[in-house]
C-alpha cells in the first residue's frame, strides 16, 4: 500500500495548481469578482494612482455566472427515470430516494459545476436513515487513475478531511494534511507522511459496497482523467468587467473640461467642478496671457462594439451561439449584452451534456440499486429495510429543448400540423406537456373524450327541445 500512498501524494502534489484555479473560479461564481478585477488592474497599472482612481469605478458584471445559469439547464426539470424489470415496490424506493436525495436539485448544481470545470462529482451517503446526494467542489477532491488499459477511468477518489496533529522527536506538535481515499477494493485515510489509517468505524480497509464507489463522476474530456484548468473562462471572466471598468474610468475624466493658463498666476486655487476661478497676470511679462479649455473625448460606441464583439467570440469559441442585436450604443449596452446571453443558443452543447450525465447516472443508479443499498440495509443505516429487485434497473429520459416559443403560437402550429395530418392528437399533447407519462396523457384524452361526449349530448338535446316547441 506505501507504494500506492506515495503516488497518491505525488498526484495530490500535480493537482495543487488545478485545485487554486478551481479555487479561483469558484469564488467567481458566488459572486467575489471585485478582488480579482482589482488585482488585474494593479498587475496592469503597477500600483500606481491610477489603481487608487478606477478602483471605485469597477463594474463588477459577472459574465460567467450568467452564462453557467443559462447552459446548466438540464436538470431544472426533472427528467423521466422509470423502473425496468422491477415491481411498484422498487418505483417506490426510487420515488423514495429521489426525495430524500433531493435529487435533481443536487444534480443541477453539480450541473453547473459541470459547466464550470468541464467535470463534476457528487457523492451519496447514508445520514439519518435517509440517503443524501451532495456535489462535491471542485477544489475539494482528487481523481486518480492507475487504470493500465485506459487510464481516463478513475480508480480513486481522494477527498481532504482536515488535519492532524502529529509530534516531531523534540515532542513539538504540527500539523500535517489528511486525505480519504476511496477506490473499487479499499477505502482507507493517510496523510501528506505516508502515514494510512483505517476509515471506517470498523477499523478495515476494505471497500464495503462490492467493488462499487459512492460516487457519480461526470468528465467532458475524452482526452484527460481530469480536463486541463479551464484559463480561457476565467480570463474572460475578468476582462469583460475589466473593459467596461475601463470604459467608465474613460467617462470619469470626459464628464469634466481641463481649464488650463498659460502666462497666469494659479497660485491659491483650488480645483474643483462647477468652480468660478480668478487669474491674474504678470504686468512685468511681455507675454500675452490667455486661458484655454481642454475636452476630452473617448469613442464610446467604438469600446462598446469591441466589448461586445470579445463578449461574442468567447460564447462561439465555447459552441454557444449568442443572441442576435442590433447597433448597440452607450445608452443600450447594459441590456444589450443581457440579450446576447440571454438569448443564446446552447441546445449544441445541451445535446452534449445530457449523454453524459444519462450515461454516468444510469451507472449510478445502477451501483446504488444493488451494491450500496442493499450494504446499508444490512448494517440498519436506513430506515427502508426492502432491496431492489434483482434484475431491476433505471433509464434516465431528459425532456427535449424546447424553441423559445411561447405557448399560444405552440398551440396554433400544432393545431395546423394535427389538421394537415402531418401530427396525432397524442403526440400534440406530449409536445405541449413533455412531462408527462404515457399513464397521464390517456387519463388526459379520457377526460377530454368523456367532456366531449357531453357536449354532445348536450347539443343533442338541445335541438330535440327545439324541434319540439316548433312542433307545438
Amino acid at each position: 500500500m506505501s507504494e500506492l500512498v506515495n503516488a497518491l501524494i505525488k498526484e495530490i502534489e500535480n493537482q495543487k495548481p488545478l485545485l487554486k484555479h478551481n479555487e479561483d473560479l469558484l469564488c467567481i461564481l458566488e459572486g467575489d469578482l471585485m478582488r480579482f478585477i482589482i488585482a488585474h488592474f494593479k498587475a496592469e497599472f503597477k500600483e500606481s494612482d491610477s489603481v487608487h482612481q478606477i478602483t471605485p469605478r469597477i463594474a463588477p458584471i459577472n459574465f460567467l455566472k450568467r452564462i453557467i445559469d443559462k447552459l446548466s439547464k438540464i436538470y431544472q426539470e426533472a427528467p423521466r427515470r422509470a423502473i425496468v424489470d422491477g415491481t411498484d415496490a422498487d418505483k417506490e424506493m426510487l420515488e423514495w430516494y429521489l426525495e430524500s436525495c433531493e435529487w435533481d436539485s443536487v444534480l443541477n448544481v453539480g450541473n453547473e459545476f459541470f459547466n464550470s470545470f468541464k467535470y463534476n462529482l457528487n457523492q451519496i451517503y447514508a445520514f439519518q436513515g435517509k440517503p443524501k446526494l451532495r456535489p462535491i467542489p471542485n477544489d475539494r477532491f482528487v481523481v486518480y487513475s492507475n487504470n493500465l488499459v485506459d487510464p481516463c477511468v478513475p480508480t480513486h477518489f481522494i477527498l481532504p478531511a482536515g488535519k492532524r496533529t502529529k509530534y516531531n522527536r523534540a515532542k513539538q506538535a504540527y500539523d500535517v494534511e489528511l486525505f480519504i481515499c476511496w477506490s473499487a477494493s479499499e477505502v482507507f485515510m493517510f496523510d501528506l507522511e505516508g502515514d494510512v489509517m483505517p476509515y471506517l468505524d470498523s477499523g478495515e480497509y476494505e471497500n464495503p459496497y462490492d467493488g462499487a464507489m459512492p460516487f457519480m463522476y461526470v468528465n467532458r474530456s475524452r482526452n484527460f482523467l481530469v480536463p486541463p484548468p479551464d484559463s480561457d473562462t476565467k480570463q474572460m471572466s475578468i476582462l469583460l468587467p475589466a473593459l467596461i471598468s475601463d470604459l467608465s474610468y474613460a467617462v470619469k475624466f470626459q464628464s469634466f473640461s481641463i481649464i488650463y493658463g498659460i502666462d497666469l498666476d494659479d497660485q491659491n486655487i483650488v480645483m474643483k467642478p462647477n468652480g468660478f476661478w480668478t487669474f491674474k497676470s504678470d504686468p512685468a511679462s511681455e507675454k500675452t496671457p490667455s486661458l484655454g479649455q481642454l475636452k476630452p473625448q473617448v469613442d464610446i460606441t467604438q469600446v462598446v462594439d469591441f466589448i461586445t464583439t470579445q463578449l461574442s467570440m468567447w460564447l462561439n469559441s465555447r459552441n454557444i451561439r449568442p443572441g442576435s442585436v442590433g447597433e448597440l450604443t452607450a445608452e443600450n449596452m447594459t441590456s444589450g449584452i443581457s440579450k446576447i446571453v440571454d438569448e443564446m443558443d446552447t441546445s449544441d452543447d445541451r445535446k452534449k451534456q445530457v449523454e453524459h450525465y444519462r450515461v454516468a447516472e444510469e451507472t449510478f443508479w445502477q451501483n446504488i440499486m444493488h451494491k450500496i443499498h442493499p450494504a446499508w440495509v444490512s448494517s440498519g443505516m436506513l430506515n427502508e429495510t426492502r432491496l431492489f429487485s434483482p434484475n431491476a434497473y433505471v433509464t434516465v429520459d431528459f425532456a427535449p429543448q424546447l424553441p423559445l416559443q411561447k405557448r399560444g403560437e405552440l398551440v396554433r402550429d400544432l393545431i395546423e400540423e394535427v389538421n394537415a395530418g402531418f401530427l396525432s392528437k397524442e403526440s400534440a399533447m406530449m409536445k405541449l406537456n413533455p412531462k408527462w407519462t404515457e399513464e397521464e396523457l390517456q387519463a388526459e384524452l379520457l377526460k377530454i373524450n368523456s367532456q366531449f361526449e357531453i357536449s354532445l349530448t348536450s347539443n343533442e338535446a338541445s335541438e330535440d327541445d327545439g324541434d319540439a316547441m316548433a312542433e307545438s
